[in-house]
């Protein structure tokens, strides 16, 4: 029979295992807890920290994330109270601190064996052998240390560590406890990875729905401008929508330039010649970066970060949106909504620049390059409307090449189409930019003077007969009479006539009087009132 005494050790054994068992079930028990309340690993980590300290009576405690080829630290939580420090503040200073950066598995000590044998280690007195002790960790004076992996099926995530100053610490019951609170850590790791990763997706998805929402809008505002001009300052427009752009400028390659189409600043007329040289070295890409040699001596250099985006239509480069930022980094998915909103705008600008070009076409003489007789007849209407509602006068001058039949005889029909080609670049060259130069039939010019009374209609065809006397034209020694010359009339609404029919009417009999005066002269009005 059992003495009392006996009976009182087992007692003693029984309560003291109930009292492990209970511990641990409640360690468990809130692991458990929080896992189901929170999804952030950051948070998971402190509060398993926390109980592993309270549960074990360690002083120390730490989560460490297995990533390439080091231990990442998630979590590290010392509550070593140093001598002088009270419990409040070490408390305090135990929340506040910052987790140990990563270490590589060289540096890691017994850890790494862990890592490498997927099996649980303690040491009893890690002080007697401080080779095995991690950098990262030798500064808690750790006796007795607990490591156990954090391992699934088919990996090893990381590691548990647990330790305290007091060697020998540590029973095997103990080491059960943190063996089930490592497995609870493994599941907390996996459960915030997935939800991160789920987050992540939704967070991307909802700025992609966002994005595409964005880009519609953007393409369909752009789409409804069938200028060129107008699709250009568009997509600058709604550039900062997709990008933080601090300045965005467009060029379009027309010939052999690149000129300055829309921005927020014209810091260059022309495209500079080291970023088309860059351009060229990447190809047909929807978009580069800049190198800082190529912003060099340029307003951009001051900016971190300078894209190209260039207008690709059937593989070739027709222009380029240059955006500067100061951003660090861009996020990739809104590059790829700014690279098809550019794709679109250049289809866009190159309808808009076909519309132009068959606009002009129906508005221009073919051979000359200047306004034809129908674009006469409505910009004169309209110019004398205008002048009518404002109280302005209007002058008309109509000029005849003389003797051009002969000029056609001597010079063939070739040579006459260059006498008329470059009659009509000298006009366009010497008048305002607000007159209207148009071919009115057969040798014939006519020129609209905005504004312009009849004694400054009369001085500008003046102007005209003498530049044309003194021009240069090609094989024009090879005429009787050695040089191209020309007679012009001129008249005034509303001095001369009301109506349009009446104004061209009397510029004409100004020309007939010039040209039975002897030619080569500017024909007046004998019956004229001066304006």
């Amino acid at each position: 029979m059992p003495d009392d005494l006996d009976l009182q050790r087992k007692h003693e054994e029984n309560e003291r295992q109930l009292a492990q068992l209970t511990r641990k079930l409640r360690a468990l028990q809130q692991v458990s807890y929080q896992i189901n309340n929170s999804y952030d690993l950051q948070e998971l980590s402190s509060s398993i920290c926390t109980l592993a300290t309270q549960a074990l009576g360690a002083q120390y405690a730490g989560l460490y994330h297995l990533d390439g080829e080091g231990l990442k630290v998630v979590e590290d939580l010392a509550v070593v109270k140093p001598k002088g420090m009270s419990l409040l503040k070490m408390l305090q200073e135990a929340n506040n601190r910052e987790a140990s950066q990563a270490m590589s598995l060289k540096e890691a000590g017994f850890l790494a064996q862990v890592v490498a044998t997927g099996k649980s280690i303690a040491i009893e007195d890690l002080l007697a052998a401080p080779e095995c002790c991690p950098e990262a960790i030798r500064e808690h004076a750790l006796a007795s240390v607990m490591a156990t992996p954090l391992v699934t099926q088919r990996e090893i995530l990381g590691v548990f560590l647990v330790g305290t100053q007091e060697a020998h610490a540590f029973s095997s019951d103990e080491q059960e406890l943190l063996a089930d609170l490592a497995q609870q850590a493994t599941g907390a790791f996996i459960t915030s990875k997935l939800y991160a990763q789920t987050l992540e997706e939704k967070q991307r998805a909802d700025r992609m729905v966002e994005g595409l929402k964005n880009l519609n809008e953007a393409m369909a505002a752009i789409a409804t401008h069938l200028s060129v001009g107008g699709a250009c300052e568009a997509l600058i427009e709604r550039l900062p929508t997709f990008l933080p752009v601090e300045e965005a400028a467009l060029f379009l390659r027309r010939g052999d330039g690149w000129p300055f189409m829309a921005g927020q600043r014209r810091f260059f007329d022309e495209l500079p010649f080291q970023w088309r040289v860059a351009m060229s070295a990447q190809g047909v890409a929807k978009s580069l970066i800049l190198s800082p040699a190529a912003l060099v001596g340029t307003p951009y250099e001051a900016f971190g970060r300078v894209m190209a985006f260039p207008l690709i239509v059937q593989q070739e480069v027709q222009g380029v949106v240059v955006c500067a930022t100061s951003a660090a980094q861009l996020d990739p998915t809104a590059v790829e909504l700014v690279e098809t909103l550019v794709g679109h705008t250049a289809l866009t600008v190159s309808n808009a620049a076909m519309v132009e070009k068959v606009e002009r076409q129906a508005i221009t003489d073919g051979l000359t390059g200047v306004y034809n007789r129908r674009y006469f007849n409505d910009r004169l209407l309209s110019e004398m409307q205008r002048s009518q509602r404002y109280g302005h006068q209007l002058s008309l001058i109509i000029m005849d090449i003389d003797f051009f039949k002969v000029a056609n005889d001597v010079l063939g029909h070739l040579g006459g189409d260059t006498v008329l080609k470059q009659l009509a670049t000298l006009l366009k060259d010497k008048v305002r930019k607000v007159d209207i130069v148009a071919r009115y039939g057969g040798e014939e010019f006519a020129i609209i003077l905005p504004e312009t009374g009849y004694e400054s209609g009369l001085h500008v065809a003046e102007r005209i007969r003498g530049w044309i006397e003194e021009f240069p034209f090609t094989d024009q020694e090879k005429l009787p009479h050695k040089v191209i010359t020309a007679s012009l009339g001129v008249a005034t609404y509303p001095i001369h006539a009301m109506t349009m029919d009446e104004l061209i009417h009397t510029a004409d009999e100004a020309l007939y009087q010039a040209k039975q005066a002897g030619r080569n002269r500017v024909g007046r009005i004998p019956s004229a009132q001066k304006a």
